[in-house]
């Protein structure tokens, strides 16, 4: 291992970490976060979830001191070890998801753990409903909709997956996925969460924002985002299985 610090001065930090991250070629980018929220949030943003947003290489992002995978070995020793047990990968069948995948996959095996594999999808029926409380929607339509995504999730994993990684499918239906994902990885000490990330800028990213980058906020845990098809450190072989599954 080689290790270095490099200074560097700049009036946005987040453009300068992202312009030596792509000139550097490097693989992976470690930041703590500092969760703001409300209007600090809305008027001056976070450097962490900007350069999630446009980062070329996978971004790990730690909120201290929530829930962490890095453990001492002894009080007064600076050696420490890596402890996951639990991954969750948030998946919206898009490519950037696929991508997120194959990261949680790998990383699973690597440190033998068990692999969750998250969708939430649309609330139909809360969207149904009209000022004067008239439902505009039929219940089977939801169940549809439950039962199709059921089935893409199941289809992400083999059996392979299942066996050696204890790999299982959760379905959760809610119309704030970001919050819907903190709170189920709060609830089932999940270790790390790993998400694809669609990289939004400009106006869409302020109307309506990034799952993604909420989770970054909020999360118990430290959360790893992918943005593909940029720099990866998951070989191409493993990306390619994901696509195949």
């Amino acid at each position: 291992m080689h290790a270095r610090a490099i200074v560097e001065v700049s009036d946005a930090p987040e453009e300068a970490i992202v312009e030596y991250a792509r000139s550097e070629a490097i693989d992976l980018i470690v930041l703590g976060t500092h969760g703001r929220t409300g209007m600090s949030h809305a008027l001056i943003g976070s450097v962490a979830e900007r350069i999630v947003r446009t980062a070329p290489c996978p971004v790990l992002t730690v909120r201290h001191p929530e829930h962490e995978f890095v453990f001492s070995e002894s009080v007064k020793s600076e050696a420490a070890m890596i402890l996951l047990k639990n991954i969750l990968v948030a998946t919206d069948f898009s490519e950037p998801s696929d991508a997120a995948l194959a990261y949680g996959r790998e990383l699973a095996r690597t440190f033998k753990a068990r692999l969750l594999v998250l969708n939430v999808t649309d609330n139909i029926m809360a969207r149904a409903y009209g000022g004067d409380g008239f439902v505009f929607s039929d219940p089977a339509l939801q169940q549809d909709v439950e039962a199709a995504a059921r089935k893409q999730a199941n289809a992400l994993l083999s059996d392979e997956d299942r066996e050696q990684l204890s790999a299982q499918t959760v379905i959760l239906t809610s119309n704030t996925p970001a919050f819907t994902i903190v709170d189920y990885a709060a609830a089932n000490d999940v270790d790390l969460i790993v998400m694809g990330t669609h990289g939004r800028g400009a106006v869409a990213h302020l109307l309506m924002g990034s799952v993604a980058e909420r989770v970054v906020r909020t999360a118990p845990c430290p959360v790893l985002t992918v943005r593909h098809p940029e720099h990866e450190f998951v070989l191409p072989d493993a990306l390619v299985a994901v696509a195949k599954a």
